[in-house]
């Protein structure tokens, strides 16, 4: 487990998060929990679609571009193309009830300044995410993206180590922002 942590992080930051949501809701904070769980599935989802775009042979060039899509446009248009599903957030559904019930009342915290969510709201975001994320779980499964123990191959996937590094890359995007 450590060692691929080292080697793909971007994998398992998802759990991260949900874990600390976990911890946030037994110590009853709330606010925190919420804001975990949303990032924890909003990392799911971009991982979700990357892993889609790999197995689908998308290059590195078309996998960057679509990392800047909207959130949303990614869920209802791009993941729901490719799994051929309803994932508007509108229909009802795992999907609805993730939106309505974490989804929203996470950018109620974030955008309005809510500061008390009861406990009902708590746990309903909670299971609202597991739903949702069981959700994607089953359609990858079915689809043929996550093997039948619903696990990722995660060879198909850039190592985070040293000789993976494109330095010459990484000197030219330090220029583009003007850091060097």
């Amino acid at each position: 487990t450590l060692h691929t942590w080292d080697n793909y992080p971007e994998q398992f930051i998802v759990d991260k998060f949900f874990d600390s949501a976990k911890s946030h809701l037994y110590k009853e904070q709330k606010l925190d929990a919420i804001i975990d769980l949303q990032t924890s599935f909003e990392i799911f989802i971009r991982n979700t679609y990357r892993l889609i775009l790999l197995k689908n042979g998308s290059s590195e060039e078309t996998i960057e571009k679509v990392s800047s899509y909207p959130f949303r446009n990614v869920i209802e248009q791009h993941l729901a193309s490719h799994l051929g599903v309803d994932l508007n957030f509108n229909s009802p559904g795992p999907i609805n009830d993730w939106y309505k019930n974490l989804y929203s009342l996470r950018n109620e915290i974030i955008h309005q300044g809510r500061v008390y969510i009861t406990g009902e709201e708590a746990y309903a975001a909670y299971d609202s995410y597991v739903n949702a994320r069981n959700y994607f779980a089953d359609t990858l499964l079915m689809k043929g993206y996550i093997n039948s123990n619903r696990k990722v191959d995660l060879n198909i996937f850039q190592k985070n180590t040293k000789g993976n590094i494109d330095i010459e890359k990484v000197i030219l995007r330090l220029k583009q922002e003007g850091l060097i």
